[in-house]
């Protein structure tokens, strides 16, 4: 292939543009059915596998679409492969060689397959995010483009079905891509039990799409079998965490849907039964010979008896709330069962349909119980966390009719873990803790039932109102008490996840209400606007709002945007008018601090009306109204309502002026002429004016204490105004010069004519430093731009001048004394550049020394902007003595910091471990106080910089202070920084020190071959690969680009800059290599693998075979019984895990221990993954015999 060498430095570039630039152009072909070279198949797999765990969304995006085309250019491209193969469509006398054909289709479906199979296995416990997102993306192509969907009859492009068949067919007939095996089937049924909902109806979709029921299942894979999905998703509802009742909830709907909806195989019209592979062909026939169902009663269907279960759970969870609230927000809270509900009753298509089938009555009866539950708890929930569930003289039958703020809920919820303190969450905790645990789960339990509930009734609700055959399943009393009950939560309660999903569902409601036939319920519509306004007006009320009115702008909002937009917005009108007259409406005269005043809800609920995408033109011709009551509140004596009306004008200025068209503030093109604003809004004009014009009538009528006076402190100001005038015009020639740029004429007599005229502005009787630092740098422009000027020029003399007298110069300004340091010493480091200063070391170093704090920060820091300029051994060796003595004497930690910098970009940049002469007793103490502050002990700010300068220390030192440095404690520094749980600017020091010192630390590590030292070096490995992993992009470029240095070959011609995940691998071998002499190198990585699961140890896996390969054959002995010692280490632990399992108890932190996220599931995945890994490396070694013993008896344990 053309340019291969340059598209594989392409594909394993760092930087994520490139290498997506590089894999589209590897994948695409002007035509579909072109196929991949044997090289180009291989570059594919090895890009897919390196690239799949990118947190980099645009190139995630580009890299499945890739990948998608990409398999569909092999469909392809074998289709015509496979007719070859038919006897019947050879043409008689043509050449046929049945061997290139076949080998062409095996290297197409071994790429598929490992394809495949690498997105399987990323699925594994533990992976990141990313790699997960990604997997199940390729997946689902991979799927839709060698299995038959619903979808392929309606393209007209692409292979035909049968040649899909065929293919598929031929692939697993050769042993791959078996698509539909029990393993794929268990694998993304782990991927439901994920914490991330877009993971978990990825799985979810791809199980409902494309695979039979019942699932695939075998004896290595029992957990797929029907039965086990609806224990396991029965089990997880009733889990209090969030996830695993979300994961339940789809494992119910999944069963349900299949078992009792559909009642048939998904895939079988779709597919020949000879197209499965043997192994799910006898698992189907052991499930159908086994397994016996237990049918409902002959009066019940199936589905009506599965929700009646359902629900009859929910009704004894509700009952064990009332009772005991605590308990039962610990054991069997109720939003895992409103979930399961809500995904079978009105996720699943055609439910209510089949529900309604037999008995309607019976349905009916359902739905109003099910409705009537859901209004219970949600009544419920509202009275506990408004405290009158304990206070039985408070009960009544009605809805409370107040919303406690958060802190009244705290206390509520404080008074019922109280009266229930002899129960204990967990042994051995103090009550304070478990009061703690306690508001916890009561709190969740609490929004996460209000929120399902409300979702599932107005979904219950509007379903069947657009329904025309299932309209009559309930009465609309009933829809208008739905109705009632989502007005109650938006009005009594204050969490903002609960308000926004009540807002959506009564929404929703609403829609179906003003869509339906029957009048009663679209005049329900305004009624639930009337009793809004109502309550906002209420002078006697009982409910308090706050946080911006709580709910009541989301419940408005929710009610006007479900109106149809083909009607005219009556619903808007009505509360536009109402909203702005009660805004402008008087205050009342006991204005107290902490009451909600209508004026402010009402501008409030008007800001969320502006802000709604949906009634966006519609309620624009509002502005002009709505603007007035804003300026008016302006005024207002109320701080509520002052702050209410900015927050709306700032909403209102958006609609006024329109968005920016481009980011320039001041641009033209984002201006709005006042004739144009003004025939926008025309009403608006005259109400300005009356309003500035009564503001000046009213400053006038004040009288002469409405005269300005002019502040004492400010004559100092004004006595200097000319000074002002100076800085503005020398602020205007830099602008100048750097628009003239390249005119060096123009430019040098600008900056000859201001020496001249006005160089008393840079001199000492000049007393503004501003005006001193603005001349100051007019000056070094011009010396940086014009190019052809003399050593002995008057203005290179004035520069001069002002840089010799520097000392004399600075006083105690109050203020722009850092900015005239600043610039004075860039004027010198300007002379230094055009080398007209005879030792630009010696002129630093005397800077260094300044008395001035800010002269030697500034000099500091242009020193280290301008390090390559100390180009000769005098200069280097007198500036790292200067700096050195400001580590040791200087005492502001900002001057300390820089010269860290400095310190290190010295030891970087310049030689200087072949310049300095080292006194051993200045090294040591230079040692300690940089040891001191990399452990904190100068406080935080120091530490970050402090770490790459002793790293820089310890290679300058490595040839002559050898047994001063400890590497063992560079290396625990080390570790201890890389940690996530670090600030970014300690990683990123990290990564400086690597670049400085990691090479200098593993070669003289490997140099004695003891292990102590090899011990040593695995924890920098650790280190390393922990930056590799790092969340912030830049950290891991830098430690890549470490990595491919540190482990560049001498031999090749440059360093390539690779990938991290390749990266990741070339770090992995490189130290297998180099410590391929140390046990304890060996011990330690083994014991890494085994103890983690994170995304590092899968690049580990091959480089620590060859390590035991290399070991094995120096001594074979130790191998044996190295492996012999951890088979036997791993029998006790499994057998362990496996006995802890069988307890599982609330200090598991995970109530069931099923998901991979409980620590028993996750134990028991790092357990079997080093078996796994100990079993191929037995393999590679052929230590078999020995070890088959142990082997049998883990087998046993599994």
């Amino acid at each position: 292939m053309q340019y291969e060498s340059l598209l594989t430095s392409g594909l394993l570039h760092l930087e994520d543009g490139i290498r997506s630039d590089s894999f589209g152009l590897l994948v695409h072909s002007s035509l579909t059915s072109h196929p991949f070279t044997a090289r180009s198949s291989q570059l594919v797999k090895e890009f897919i596998v390196d690239n799949l765990n990118s947190d980099n969304t645009a190139f995630r995006n580009n890299f499945v679409n890739d990948v998608k085309i990409a398999l569909y250019r092999m469909r392809d491209s074998a289709s015509p492969l496979i007719k070859e193969l038919s006897p019947n469509s050879r043409v008689e006398g043509q050449y046929f060689q049945e061997d290139d054909v076949t080998g062409k289709l095996v290297a197409m479906a071994t790429t598929v397959d490992e394809i495949f199979e690498n997105c399987l296995r990323g699925l594994f416990p533990g992976a990141s995010y990313q790699r997960k997102r990604t997997c199940l993306d390729v997946l689902i192509h991979l799927y839709q483009c060698f299995l038959k969907t619903a979808e392929d009859r309606k393209r007209k492009r692409g292979i035909s079905e049968e040649s899909k068949i065929k293919l598929l067919r031929w692939m697993q007939e050769n042993g791959k891509c078996h698509l539909l095996s029990a393993r794929s089937a268990s694998m993304l049924l782990s991927g439901l039990l994920s914490s991330s909902n877009d993971l978990r109806n990825s799985a979810f979709g791809l199980l409902v799409t494309h695979f039979p029921w019942p699932l695939p299942h075998c004896d290595t894979y029992p957990w797929a079998e029907p039965t086990e999905i609806l224990c396991l998703g029965l089990k997880l509802v009733s889990s209090p965490r969030v996830h695993e009742c979300e994961a339940g909830s789809l494992l119910c709907k999944l069963s349900f849907m299949k078992n009792i909806i559909e009642k048939k195989t998904h895939m079988r019209n779709i597919y020949p039964k000879k197209t499965f592979d043997e192994p799910v062909r006898k698992a189907k026939k052991q499930e159908n010979k086994q397994s016996r169902p237990i049918f409902p009663p002959k009066h019940e269907s199936p589905s009506f008896h599965f929700l009646r279960s359902l629900l009859d759970s929910l009704k004894y969870q509700f009952t064990a709330m009332q009772q005991n609230a605590l308990m039962a927000a610990a054991v069997t809270p109720m939003h895992g069962l409103v979930m399961a509900l809500s995904q079978c009753v009105t996720e699943v298509p055609g439910c209510l349909e089949v529900l309604t089938g037999k008995d309607e009555a019976d349905a009916k009866t359902f739905l109003s119980e099910l409705v009537n539950t859901l209004q219970g708890i949600c009544k419920f929930i509202l009275e506990l966390l408004s405290g009158r569930a304990l206070n039985t003289e408070a009960k009544s039958d009605t809805t409370p009719n107040f919303s406690p703020s958060f802190g009244e809920m705290t206390m509520a919820i404080t008074d019922v873990v109280s009266s229930l303190s002899q129960l204990q969450v967990e042994d051995g905790v103090d009550d304070e803790t478990n009061s703690s645990v306690g508001h916890q789960l009561i709190f969740s339990c609490s929004w996460l039932s209000l929120k399902h509930c409300c979702h599932l009734m107005s979904n219950i609700s509007a379903q069947l109102i657009q329904n025309n055959r299932l309209h009559s399943m309930m009465e609309d009393v009933e829809h208008v008490a739905i109705a009632t009950a989502l007005f109650d939560i938006l009005t009594l309660c204050r969490q903002k996840g609960v308000i926004e999903n009540c807002s959506v569902a009564l929404s929703c409601l609403c829609s179906a209400f003003l869509t339906s036939s029957k009048s009663a319920l679209e005049e329900e519509v305004e009624q639930l606007l009337q009793r809004t306004f109502n309550l906002i007006s209420n002078e006697n009320k009982q409910s308090s709002f706050s946080k911006k009115s709580a709910g009541l702008p989301m419940l408005v909002e929710a009610v006007v945007t479900a109106e149809p937009s083909q009607r005219e917005r009556k619903l808007l009108k009505l509360s536009m008018l109402r909203l702005m007259a009660i805004a402008k409406k008087p205050l009342p005269d006991d204005l107290g601090d902490k009451e909600d005043l209508p004026q402010a809800h009402a501008l409030n609920i008007m800001r969320s009306l502006f802000r709604s995408a949906i009634i966006v033109e519609d309620v624009s011709i509002y502005v002009s109204d709505v603007l007035q009551c804003t300026i008016s509140g302006f005024s207002s004596p109320s701080f509520v309502v002052r702050n209410s009306s900015m927050q709306l004008f700032g909403i209102l200025v958006s609609k006024l002026f329109g968005q920016k068209k481009v980011t320039e503030e001041h641009s033209l093109m984002n201006a709005l002429s006042v004739e144009e604003l003004f025939s926008r809004h025309g009403d608006m004009w005259q109400y300005l004016l009356t309003e500035v014009t009564s503001a000046s009538e009213d400053l006038g009528a004040e009288g002469q204490d409405s005269c300005l006076t002019i502040r004492p402190g400010l004559q100092p100001v004004l006595e200097r105004v000319s000074h002002n005038k100076i800085h503005g015009e020398l602020l205007l020639l830099q602008e100048l010069i750097n628009q003239e740029t390249g005119n060096d004429q123009r430019i040098y007599k600008i900056g000859q004519r201001l020496s001249q005229m006005s160089s008393w502005i840079g001199e000492e009787a000049n007393p503004c430093a501003f005006t001193r630092a603005a001349f100051i740098r007019v000056l070094s422009l011009t010396l940086e731009n014009v190019i052809n000027i003399s050593a002995t020029d008057e203005l290179v003399k004035s520069c001069q001048n002002i840089v010799e007298n520097a000392g004399n110069m600075f006083t105690n300004f109050e203020i722009g004394g850092p900015e005239l340091c600043s610039t004075i010493v860039d004027l010198a480091f300007a002379m230094i550049r055009r080398e007209w200063v005879p030792s630009p070391g010696e002129l630093a170093v005397n800077f260094l020394r300044h008395t001035s704090q800010d002269i030697r920060l500034a000099t500091l820091t242009s020193i280290n902007s301008h390090l390559k300029q100390f180009s000769s051994v005098e200069d280097v060796e007198v500036l790292a003595k200067a700096v050195i003595h400001c580590l040791l004497e200087e005492t502001s930690h900002s001057n300390q910091s820089e010269a860290l910098n400095v310190w290190a970009g010295l030891c970087a940049v310049v030689a200087v471990e072949s310049t300095l002469k080292w006194d051993i007793s200045q090294w040591q103490d230079l040692h300690s106080k940089l040891i001191t502050m990399a452990t904190g002990g100068d406080g935080s700010l120091l530490c970050a910089s402090s770490i790459p300068a002793l790293s820089a220390l310890c290679r300058v030192d490595f040839q002559r202070c050898q047994d001063g440095f400890n590497w063992l404690e560079w290396v625990s520094l080390m570790t201890q920084y890389c940690q996530p749980d670090q600030s970014e600017t300690l990683r990123m020091a990290v990564v400086k020190s690597l670049h400085m010192a990691a090479g200098k630390c593993f070669a003289a590590l490997c140099e004695e071959e003891e292990e102590r030292d090899a011990q040593c070096a695995v924890g920098l490995l650790q280190c390393i690969f922990k930056l590799l992993q790092d969340e912030q992009a830049e950290i891991r470029k830098s430690t890549a680009i470490f990595v491919n240095v540190f482990t560049h070959n001498a031999s090749e011609s440059s360093v390539e800059c690779v990938q991290v995940n390749r990266a990741l691998k070339r770090m992995a071998l490189h130290f297998c290599n180099l410590f391929s002499w140390s046990r304890t190198a060996l011990t330690m990585l083994f014991e890494w693998l085994s103890g983690s699961s994170s995304e590092a140890v899968t690049a580990m896996d091959e480089q620590v075979m060859v390590l035991v390969l290399k070991v094995s054959d120096k001594d074979p002995d130790f191998i044996t019984k190295w492996l012999e010692d951890r088979y036997q280490t791993a029998v006790v632990e499994i057998g362990a895990v496996a006995e802890v399992m069988g307890k599982l108890t609330v200090a598991d932190k995970s109530f069931f221990g099923v998901t991979g996220f409980s620590r028993s599931y996750q134990a028991v995945y790092k357990l079997l993954r080093s078996v796994v890994l100990l079993r191929s490396l037995s393999v590679s070694t052929g230590i078999t015999e020995p070890l088959e013993g142990h082997r049998k008896e883990l087998k046993h344990l599994v």
